[in-house]
């Protein structure tokens, strides 16, 4: 297909789509508590369980004002909130303590830093790092797609990282360090 048919496609797509928002009937994921009734209604979830830790987290929204104090409280209360497992055939419900950020806690003891604290650490660029990350030589994790990256503290010291940093670093141009602090920009021929 060349591009032009692609885009093409996308066009329809995204045109179908507003088409049935506009009749009301486009019906996505929903967060955890809520579902899609018969008539195609979004309401509360039927699982008095579940309704009643929604409906106590808005109350306590309303009471402390902001969603932070709101996770800091359960937190604080041991309180643990559905959570819809994704990339399964059917609606799966699991019950999590909140949290920020969404990580493996067997493969480390929690520590993360983002991305670009790594590239900080390593003394290389941000785009370099991400590229360690997609290459599979750097774990790092996102709570959900477009989020920042997040790298375990524990694998910042790991043989197989080093090696890779320092491949990137040797693939710099030889004048570098002249350049390195210069905030003025050079544009050739001047």
């Amino acid at each position: 297909m060349s591009e032009y048919e692609l885009s093409l496609l996308r066009q329809r797509g995204i045109a179908a789509r507003a088409s049935k928002a506009q009749r009301g009937e486009y019906r996505f994921m929903l967060p955890p508590g809520f579902c899609w009734s018969e008539l195609g209604k979004i309401e509360i979830d039927p699982d008095e369980h579940v309704a009643g830790v929604v409906r106590r987290v808005f109350t306590k929204f309303r009471e402390l004002g902001s969603a932070r104090q709101v996770f800091l409280w359960l937190r604080a209360a041991d309180i643990k909130m559905p959570v819809v497992l994704r990339n399964v055939q059917i609606y799966k419900l699991s019950w999590k303590a909140p949290a920020y950020h969404e990580y493996d806690p067997a493969s480390s003891d929690g520590k993360m830093i983002s991305l670009a604290k790594a590239a900080v650490h390593f003394g290389i660029c941000v785009g370099s790092a991400k590229s360690l990350v997609l290459k599979g030589i750097l774990p790092a994790t996102q709570a959900i797609k477009g989020s920042q990256w997040l790298v375990p503290v524990d694998t910042l010291s790991s043989e197989a990282v080093r090696i890779a940093v320092q491949r990137v670093i040797e693939r710099r141009p030889k004048n570098y360090i002249d350049y390195q602090y210069d905030k003025m920009i050079r544009l050739p021929g001047i």
